[in-house]
Order: structure tokens, then C-alpha cells, then sequence
């Protein structure tokens, strides 16, 4: 049994929902809606990881209210390992750790300077490799320290923000990309990623311009068993879409998908979610 295979069936054990993402990256390689209302079955959990992927834990209600506190520093995560509730199973990230529990009663946290309180979402644990190269390492093997919400508010208070409601259980918003404006991130997002690089995760884009404007492939989207290539790319405009009128008539609007829009409809989620996600995995 391979060594992320072990750990998934650990954290399943425990109650806590997993995922498996990408090689070296933060992004689900399955459709991970259906899966913050339930967790996955052993059979589904040894299937995904016998194969090279990286893994996540599920946070929030479906994993017995599990809360990662996410510090970005080293020297942050230090302090709080010498002042605080450090005894519960502690990972080791590309720039700091990750202290997890199980929180009753849990409200919504804020997440002060240097710390991401993920109570909802996904989030890579060990032994998954960071986009960076770095792989996260159990530093302190647990168990999962149960607490009550009121041993975290006393450091990190509720939060008056009413989070979209297409967005309860969204990924908490990288707190890198905090400095940019909405639609600088968009942007950038669009630039760094080409739409045939993300379909090429899962599918064989084929250029028909010897520009590379021009692509065609059969169609990646789960829910379309697709025998011919019957999905466009214009990487030029970043861009692209479905001929099949059943498969088309499932994209915002009926219209040609842009990088975002593409990452939402493979994972079922929402265009908010995939901008979290993209901005993650190109480390905005």
C-alpha cells in the first residue's frame, strides 16, 4: 500500500473526508461537489490513490467539523505551537503548518494576518506535494485534538462577514491574493493558465492551425462520452466549447467557456471556488 493510499484510510477512519487531487497541485481530479455532503467509500478512496495523486482533507460539517489553521510562516506556526493548542496532528507546508481539529459548535472565524482558517473547502495534506515542489510532512502525528469553539474565539473571533451564497463551502480565499483587485486576479488567472493547458489534463487537444490558435479534442466533460472530437479551443482568445448541442446547452449562458468557466463545469463547482483554486495552484 502506498503511502497516500495509507494515509487516506487514516483520515477516512477518522471521519474526515478526502480527495484526490492532481500531481503537484491543488486541484480535485474528480468532482468534488458531491462529496462535501458526504464521504467518499473505501472502494472510491483505494481506486483514486493507487494511482499517483496528491491528497486532500474535506473541512467543515461532513468531517466532524474539522478546522485546519493554516499558517503561512514558520516563525508564526512556532508561536503557536509553544503558546497554544499544539498537541493535535500537525503537517508540516511549503512555508508553514497546518494544526488540525475538531471544533463543536463551530461559528465563522476570522483569519487574522498570516493565518487561514479553513473551515470549509479542501485543503492538501500529507504526503501531497506543493505546486512548488516542497511535500508536506506529519510533523506531529496526532490524533486530531476535539475542542470546543470557544478555545479558538479567544484567538481568532467571529467573523461578521456573510459569506455568497453560492459560496458557504467554498475554499477560503488564498490570503496571498488578498492585495488584488477581483479582476486583476481574473486576469492574471487567464494569462498564466491557456485553456488547452487545463484541457490537456483531461483530454488530447489536437492544433488544427499551425499558429496554435486552433484546437479540437474530444470533449473532457464527464457527463459527455464523447467518440469523436467534438470540442473546440481557441487559445488565442482563451476559449472554447462543445459542437454537441446537449453538452453545449450545459455552459453559462449556452456561450464559449473561458479558463474559469472550463475549471467550474469539469468540477461542479463555482466560478468563485475555481478562481480560489486556480489562484492557489499558480500561486497567486
Amino acid at each position: 500500500m502506498n503511502s497516500t493510499l495509507k494515509s487516506a484510510l487514516f483520515w477516512l477512519s477518522q471521519g474526515v473526508g478526502v480527495l484526490p487531487c492532481l500531481p503537484g497541485s491543488k486541484v480535485a481530479a474528480v468532482r468534488w461537489t458531491p462529496y462535501k455532503d458526504r464521504l467518499a467509500s473505501v472502494p472510491e478512496v483505494v481506486s483514486w490513490f493507487s494511482k499517483p495523486r496528491n491528497l486532500a482533507v474535506v473541512c467543515g460539517p461532513v468531517s466532524r467539523n474539522l478546522v485546519v489553521l493554516d499558517f503561512d510562516s514558520e516563525t508564526l506556526a512556532e508561536e503557536w505551537r509553544r503558546e497554544n493548542l499544539a498537541d493535535t496532528l500537525t503537517v508540516k507546508t511549503a512555508r508553514g503548518m497546518h494544526f488540525c481539529y475538531f471544533v463543536s459548535g463551530l461559528p465563522r472565524l476570522a483569519s487574522p494576518q498570516g493565518v487561514d482558517v479553513k473551515a470549509s473547502g479542501y485543503c492538501l495534506t500529507a504526503p501531497s506535494t506543493h505546486p512548488s515542489g516542497i511535500q508536506y510532512t506529519v510533523i506531529h502525528p496526532g490524533p486530531v485534538l476535539e475542542i470546543e469553539a470557544s478555545d479558538l474565539l479567544h484567538h481568532f473571533p467571529a467573523s461578521s462577514e456573510t459569506p455568497p451564497s453560492d459560496a458557504s463551502n467554498a475554499p477560503s480565499s488564498p490570503p496571498h491574493t488578498e492585495h488584488l483587485p477581483w479582476s486583476s486576479l481574473i486576469g492574471e488567472i487567464r494569462r498564466t493558465l491557456p485553456v488547452v493547458s487545463l484541457l490537456a489534463r483531461y483530454t488530447q487537444p489536437i492544433p488544427t492551425s499551425p499558429d496554435g490558435r486552433w484546437w479540437i479534442m474530444r470533449c473532457p466533460m464527464p457527463d459527455h462520452e464523447d467518440h469523436h472530437p467534438s470540442f473546440w479551443a481557441d487559445n488565442r482568445r482563451g476559449i472554447c466549447s462543445c459542437f454537441h448541442p446537449a453538452c453545449k446547452s450545459k455552459q453559462p449562458g449556452g456561450k464559449p467557456m473561458d479558463v474559469i468557466n472550463l475549471y467550474a463545469r469539469l468540477h461542479g463547482c463555482s466560478n468563485r471556488e475555481a478562481i480560489f483554486a486556480l489562484a492557489e495552484e499558480i500561486g497567486l
